[in-house]
């Protein structure tokens, strides 16, 4: 060993051992950086995975059961080995073989060029460019093809990955339970982003492990010729054994993946919340501060990032991040001692304007914010770890292997005492040193990107896990026991009692023992000892039981919070029968309107014809299977055009929304009707489009409490003409006169907490109208 540093002078054996120190050192404290930072990381996402309740996710990482969740993937998105995506994985692969022999070939033009070019020969060397402009063009077609192919694949994938999520996800409402009962967080930033990135990940894998594999296998064949096997399984020892320590330095890229994209996720939904709440928001807080002419105290801003907080106890200068505006009674100011960080400005005068108080916008910035340094620190620390991680790559993989490739090339030469070069001419020395250091390049390139497969393995392990997760809870949503499901998601994210019934009522309070929960078919609607609690246990209505006969339509009263709305999504199936039995006619025969009616995407036309799809929609669907299963309940297609027209503009006229068709463009106008139109409006095209659909029965849930008293009474004329048998939540007494039969909930001195009553008005819905109404009164058996 003493003799290696015999060499060296004292001074190179100083800055020797200080960069040995000074290296050791450095590399410790970039570990310790690094740990840092995974704590960090793991800190920052402890948020989002409480938020979300993941409590027993599996651990993100390359084994068996990422193996396993990838194959039930894969089945989805390559059904058969005939099908579309298949014959997409056969021609990449062709290409890819194709790109290899071509990439061979081109080595040894550029091998025999430069031979010829040293030995001057000029005919030779003509016809050696002349073959290798000839196979560029090829080459040039078969680079293009393979990331036309790639494209081509990550979209088919995204296509049957993406029809597979909306068949379930639209199945058994399980979009209500992902939504509204907390079954599924994010589910419309997990269908389009987490699909789109596993996609695109899993057809770059293909390209990027099988070419590299070939080329490895095809390239060492075509060096043998040259150097031999031994030579090139030192090579590839070497490459072992950079694997191992990029393996053990690499950091945990799946988890940090599939962290990632759930805090992006956050930040989406954040967003999407201020929106979809942005008027509660802009009128929660928006409060007069007093003049300052008044007799009352004048409140002064302060800002603490600025200013000294005086008004503390402590009169410490406290700089605070981010700034922060306070509001504080001129009275209870202390008058501040000199700043010595920044000079106070003077606050802006409040009279004559409006302040949040306290400051709703400057909340959600904050909660905006918070969000968004999650993502941005989150997605920092990971490049810090990925440039550690990619420099040690570049270092071992890129310039560590060229140099061991050169070497074990070249080294034999010297060692035979040049006698290598003496076996041919110059010319052919130089055509296969040129040729086999470029299929080395390609090896060691080859070689390089096998090693490396693993981070994008490891990374598409992160978006398995993602679409995986996603699968298994929309399946387990969209279940045909769509009972259970419900009941399962209501009692762990909404009831706040974790009990489907009181502990009282459980117990045996009740003289009888409750009926268990039971949905039947029938021919009318029926609610047999119905029991209603509130989300909190409370108990709303006791056994409630009534029948609704068809023409004999039900008005149901009471305060808020009686149970009426509760009563309503039960009957829906929005939420799980805790006890009794329900029995609903069939639904085709049933419609159901809620106080917030929906407004499809689509032309006037489409608003009424809802939940039939948009005409548009129809037209370019190609699924003879989707087709067939909508085709029975579209009563549009059972008529002309002008027959359909006619029908449609009768039930405009009843709810007096006919000036839609002279405001607009007719009925294929397109608007932003959520936007265009009032509340009123959208309520009357809701009851436009019960009209159109003529259902035997129907449950209204404060359909028209946006609706004019006068309006409100001849929507319900239309509804008593049409023969509609109607069960109607609402308040204004006049609703009395088109039901025959009246159940009051929580009301009346005699009615105690739970009890309700039931009140005969007429005995049949006709019977309340006056001779003017009569004309055009449809019966109903």
């Amino acid at each position: 060993m003493a003799s290696v540093f015999d060499g060296f002078t004292t001074r190179q054996k100083r800055a020797l051992a200080v960069f040995l120190i000074g290296g050791g050192l450095s590399l410790r404290a970039l570990k310790q950086q690094l740990r840092a930072a995974r704590r960090e990381q793991q800190a920052i996402c402890q948020g989002v995975e409480a938020h979300t309740k993941r409590t027993n996710a599996p651990k993100v990482a390359v084994d068996a059961v990422f193996a396993r969740r990838l194959l039930a993937i894969l089945k989805i998105c390559v059904p058969s080995v005939l099908s579309p995506e298949a014959g997409l994985i056969y021609a990449q692969g062709a290409l890819l073989v194709l790109r290899t022999l071509l990439s061979d070939y081109v080595s040894k033009l550029e091998g025999r060029a430069a031979r010829w070019a040293i030995q001057s020969n000029a005919a030779l060397l003509s016809r050696t460019l002349g073959q290798f402009v000839a196979v560029s063009i090829p080459a040039a077609v078969v680079n293009s093809g393979l990331k036309y192919m790639q494209r081509r694949i990550k979209l088919a994938f995204q296509r049957r990955l993406t029809q597979s999520l909306h068949a379930q996800y639209c199945e058994h409402r399980a979009y209500y339970a992902a939504s509204t009962l907390g079954g599924l967080t994010h589910a419309d930033q997990r269908i389009t982003e987490d699909v789109e990135r596993f996609s695109h990940t899993i057809s770059e894998l293909y390209s990027y492990t099988f070419k590299p594999l070939l080329d490895v296998i095809l390239f060492t064949r075509s060096l043998s010729r040259v150097m031999g096997y031994k030579r090139q399984f030192a090579l590839y020892g070497y490459y072992l054994l950079a694997a191992q320590v990029l393996r053990a330095a690499s950091p945990p890229l799946a988890l940090m993946t599939a962290q990632e994209t759930a805090l992006g996720g956050s930040f989406r939904a954040a967003h999407q919340r201020l929106v979809a709440h942005a008027e509660e928001v802009a009128v929660s807080a928006c409060l007069p501060l007093p003049s300052c002419t008044g007799g009352v105290d004048l409140l002064v801003l302060v800002r603490p990032a600025a200013c000294c907080l005086a008004v503390l106890a402590s009169l410490e200068c406290q700089p605070l991040t981010p700034p922060i505006w306070l509001l504080l009674p001129a009275s209870n100011l202390i008058p501040p001692p000199p700043c010595p960080a920044l000079p106070c400005p003077a606050p802006p005068c409040p009279c004559n304007k409006q302040f949040n108080d306290p400051p709703a916008g400057m909340s959600e910035q904050m909660i905006l914010n918070q969000h968004l340094y999650r993502l941005l620190r989150h997605s920092r620390l990971s490049a810090f770890m990925q440039f550690v991680q990619q420099s040690l790559d570049g270092f071992l993989i890129k310039y560590g292997a060229t140099s061991v490739a050169l070497a074990i090339y070249s080294l034999p030469l010297f060692w035979q005492g040049g006698a290598g070069l003496k076996e041919g001419s110059q010319g052919e020395v130089t055509q296969n040193y040129i040729s086999s250091m470029r299929l080395l390049s390609n090896t060691s390139k080859g070689i390089g990107e096998l090693v490396l497969v693993y981070k994008r393995v490891t990374g598409l392990a992160g978006h398995t896990s993602r679409v995986s997760e996603l699968l298994e809870r929309i399946r387990g949503l969209s279940r045909a026991d769509e009972e259970d499901t419900l009941r399962r998601l209501y009692l762990r994210n909404v009831s706040s009692s974790g009990l489907l019934l009181p502990a009282s009522v459980s117990s045996g309070a009740l003289p009888e023992p409750l009926p268990e929960p039971r949905r039947l078919e029938g021919e009318t609607i029926k609610f047999n000892r119905v029991y209603l609690a509130s989300p909190d246990g409370a108990e709303l209505v006791r056994e409630l039981s009534f029948e609704v006969q068809p023409g004999r339509s039900v008005l149901i009263m009471g305060p808020n919070g009686s149970g009426k709305s509760s009563l309503f999504r039960v009957a829906a199936g929005l939420w799980p029968l805790q006890a009794g039995e329900v029995t609903l006619p069939p639904k085709g025969e049933l419609f159901y309107l809620s106080q917030r009616p929906y407004l499809v995407a689509g032309t006037l036309r489409d608003q009424l014809l809802y939940p039939e799809p948009p005409q548009a929609v129809w037209a370019a669907s190609k699924s003879e299977r989707t087709r067939a299963r909508v085709e029975p309940w579209m009563k549009s297609l059972a008529m002309g055009e002008d027959e359909l027209e006619e029908r449609l503009s009768e039930c405009l006229e009843a709810v007096e929304l006919d000036y839609l068709l002279i405001r607009g463009r007719g009925w294929d106008q397109v608007q932003p009707w959520n936007e265009t139109l009032s509340g009123g409006e959208k309520q009357r095209l809701a009851a436009a489009r019960l009209l159109f659909h003529r259902p035997k029965f129907a449950i209204l849930d404060e359909c028209t409490s946006a609706v004019s008293a006068d309006g409100e009474s001849k929507l319900y004329l239309a509804l008593v003409r049409a023969g509609i048998t109607c069960v109607s939540i609402g308040h204004r007494p006049a609703l009395r006169r088109f039901h025959s039969v009246a159940v009051h909930f929580g009301e009346g001195g005699h009615l105690g907490p739970g009890h309700y009553a039931i009140e005969q008005l007429r005995g049949s819905d006709v019977e309340g109208l006056t001779e003017a109404d009569l004309p055009g009164v449809q019966h109903q058996a």
